[in-house]
């Protein structure tokens, strides 16, 4: 099963959804900018309780993920005015995320979240091209 990582109003999303929808094979659209309204998570330490997640009713058994597609995932805006519990809660969604991330690490990710930071990283750049015997400039 593919699951596909993003926000509901990502247009090229919704035409890759249709293509897959023709192949028969099974995918979950999980779109980030719902997660603090129309999802609910179950996480479990214990391998023999199922890591469920759920958005609108649709109920996705994360064991059963083969392969991420991570697209334009989108951190969700709170109705919340208290500056304080706004960015709780915004910490409280993003830990959920990396949890979620982290569970599914053994997939195999198009785009991961950590391949996408490092890639953002100039000094990871740098990094990465001394690894592979590049010449690097003094920095």
């Amino acid at each position: 099963m593919i699951l596909i990582i993003s926000n509901e109003h990502d247009s090229v999303t919704d035409l890759f959804v249709d293509s897959i929808k023709k192949t028969g094979l099974g995918f979950f659209r999980l779109n980030t900018d719902i997660l603090l309204t129309n999802s609910e998570f179950s996480f479990s330490i214990n391998s023999n309780i199922p890591i469920h997640i759920s958005q609108y009713g649709k109920l996705l058994d994360l064991s059963k993920i083969a392969s991420v597609w991570y697209r334009r995932p989108i951190i969700p805006k709170t109705k919340i005015k208290s500056v304080v519990e706004k960015r709780f809660a915004e910490r409280e969604i993003m830990a959920t995320m990396d949890i979620l991330w982290r569970i599914l690490n053994k997939c195999f990710w198009v785009n991961s979240p950590w391949s996408i930071k490092d890639a953002s990283n100039k000094f990871r750049q740098l990094q990465v091209a001394c690894e592979l015997g590049l010449q690097v400039p003094e920095t």
